[in-house]
């Protein structure tokens, strides 16, 4: 591991929390207009597909088939897709709801969204399904479908809100302005300096497609003390009873790391633990996954998302992760 990337273990505990908020009332006409975020939903066969492997794998009745193992899929997203601004926590949507918003070329992010899914389904949707004893020939049809590139769907983009047609918060889609927001405050905040001496900020994407984006600084020593810390930044969109006007609230706290993994005593019992792998590059990089534990220790393997951590940083994850923990790649 080198100084360009690190692991570090969010230590939790008490924090405090600073709240701002401002409302929201267009985007002056001398300036220049923002490019809306690109929205992107699954097709309506592609929908089909995911819920009858869903269904095969939920009739096992083994516990691993309760859900479809997408946590992978969003991290591969995250590591893969420039300029995303959301994701959602979840890839089964009935409906026509986005997946994901981004900024940038369609043709840039519509490959790097199929290359996700291409190593999502070799790496861990098919192994996982082998492992139930499901039948893969929904799968196989899945993985043509990405070979075509047929996956996704455009979907409308939202307008950017000038003072003469911001929308009624209380009666509008929340969608329709919240989107366009999130990504005029992610394209101005992403690689600044927010917090005075520390450093630039990246974009954390480890939170359901919602209403807010988090940005988090590079860990930093705590004054007399071995634990790190970043400050994190989280903007969203919100509504009040009182105003038709959408607002931007901005919230300001301290995460804290521990120098080392957890000992195992301290994690026995749980199952999993998130990890967040940092690459300190142009821009800095935040990838999120989830690590399977065996009796308070990590146990990695080869599937998407650790393909796309190792792919980010250029470390090998399937090896004993606990060394890499510390002034190093990054774990909450």
């Amino acid at each position: 591991m080198t100084d360009e990337e690190a692991l570090f273990v969010r230590s939790y505990g008490d924090q405090t929390i600073l709240e701002n908020a401002f409302v929201w009332r267009g985007l002056p006409p001398s300036t220049t207009s923002p490019v809306p975020p690109l929205r992107f939903g699954w097709t309506s066969t592609t929908r089909d597909l995911l819920r009858r492997i869903a269904r095969k794998a939920g009739d096992t009745q083994k516990a691993e088939g309760k859900e479809l193992p997408y946590s992978d899929l969003r991290a591969a997203l995250q590591a893969r897709v420039g300029g995303l601004v959301l994701l959602d926590s979840r890839f089964t949507q009935t409906d026509e709801t986005p997946l994901f918003a981004a900024t940038g070329d369609k043709t840039d992010i519509e490959t790097a969204a199929h290359r996700s899914v291409a190593a999502w389904i070799q790496l861990t949707l098919r192994p996982w399904a082998e492992n139930l004893g499901t039948d893969c020939g929904d799968i196989d049809a899945l993985e043509e479908k990405g070979r075509r590139r047929e996956l996704f769907n455009r979907l409308p983009s939202p307008p950017v809100p000038h003072p003469a047609n911001v929308p009624d918060a209380l009666r509008s889609d929340f969608r329709q302005y919240a989107d366009v927001l999130l990504a005029m405050v992610a394209s101005s905040l992403e690689g600044v300096e927010l917090f005075e001496g520390l450093g630039l900020v990246h974009r954390v994407l480890d939170r359901d497609y919602g209403n807010s984006i988090a940005f988090e600084t590079w860990p930093s020593s705590l004054p007399g003390g071995d634990d790190l810390f970043s400050m994190v930044a989280i903007v969203s969109i919100e509504t009040r009873p009182s105003s038709r006007l959408p607002f931007l609230v901005v919230k300001a706290a301290k995460r804290i790391w521990c120098r080392e993994f957890p000992a195992a005593n301290r994690l026995y019992g749980r199952r999993r633990i998130s990890v967040r792998v940092l690459a300190k590059q142009s821009p800095s990089r935040a990838v999120t996954f989830s690590v399977r534990l065996e009796q308070g220790l990590p146990k990695t393997q080869v599937n998407a998302i650790v393909y796309e951590a190792s792919r980010e940083s250029g470390e090998s994850f399937v090896e004993d992760l606990v060394p890499l923990v510390a002034p190093n790649v990054s774990v909450t």
